[in-house]
């Protein structure tokens, strides 16, 4: 959450508008009118597989629930895919910095070798450079 200001957050999230759990809440406490904004995104629209960008924080909406009703792995890193994607097109620079956790490798109990690739994959189409660290406990 220190990282320069013009490094973009990402992290995954639900098409629920919750962020109440994980990483997730360490968002919210952060960037409270982020939050807000992403509740609003969720509510009444078919989010999975899209990205809200709100100023610096991306919400890659990886997964229709949470908990023991969350999508399945491999339905999770087709979406990340395309959240991913999604992201890249709303950015107009070609050169961008993204920082995240191991997004889906948590709460969502998606391998992490998967959305490496539905990432790699993604912005190899976009055509952009970009930098993605990933943060690690």
């Amino acid at each position: 959450f220190e990282a320069p200001s013009h490094v973009i957050l990402a992290h995954a999230c639900n098409a629920r508008g919750s962020w109440r759990s994980g990483i997730a809440v360490q968002f919210a406490r952060r960037f409270p009118d982020e939050h807000t904004e992403y509740q609003d995104y969720c509510n009444g629209r078919e989010s999975v597989g899209t990205t809200l960008l709100t100023g610096r924080v991306a919400c890659l909406i990886t997964s229709n629930y949470y908990g023991k009703h969350k999508d399945e792995p491999k339905q999770i890193t087709k979406s990340t895919y395309k959240a991913v994607k999604h992201l890249l097109e709303q950015i107009e620079e070609d050169e961008v910095e993204i920082h995240s956790p191991k997004i889906n490798n948590g709460l969502f109990e998606v391998p992490w070798k998967w959305t490496t690739q539905a990432i790699e994959q993604a912005i190899e189409k976009s055509g952009k450079k970009v930098k993605w660290v990933v943060w690690e406990l």
